[in-house]
């Protein structure tokens, strides 16, 4: 693992850490999401996971990931596409809710594919798998 590399994981860590709370969102409707984010961030909470539990969860972590200040991280990732797709989309972590051999495979992919990059990062958690991208 390169010094970026080091680094972003240890920023997506310390940044855990000092979370008090983290809201995991359930967007239904994607036009909420920036007020729901905004209000969050100026209540002083500073990430939020975003589920996969709904069609729009893509375009909310894109929405949600653009509001200075907040870490937007990405759950309820079942599949190799859904990794994938939450990285593109701008989620700085994505939490499975069991390990899964596709997403953990997909994640090793996108590390090795950025690691030229220095933005993908896998850090396991048991019992769950995160992926932080930067």
């Amino acid at each position: 693992m390169t010094q970026t590399a080091r680094d972003a994981e240890r920023e997506v860590v310390e940044w855990l850490a000092r979370v008090k709370v983290l809201p995991v969102l359930t967007v239904f409707d994607v036009r909420t999401v920036e007020a729901t984010c905004r209000a969050l961030a100026d209540g002083g909470v500073s990430c939020v996971e975003i589920t996969y539990r709904t069609a729009c969860a893509q375009e909310a972590i894109v929405r949600a990931s653009q509001i200075p200040g907040l870490m937007v991280g990405a759950g309820t990732v079942v599949g190799a596409e859904q990794a994938g797709a939450a990285a593109q989309a701008g989620a700085r972590f994505a939490v499975a809710p069991g390990l899964s051999e596709p997403v953990v495979a997909a994640a090793r992919e996108m590390q090795a594919a950025r690691r030229a990059r220095d933005r993908c990062l896998l850090r396991p958690q048991f019992p769950r798998i995160t992926l932080a991208a930067r």
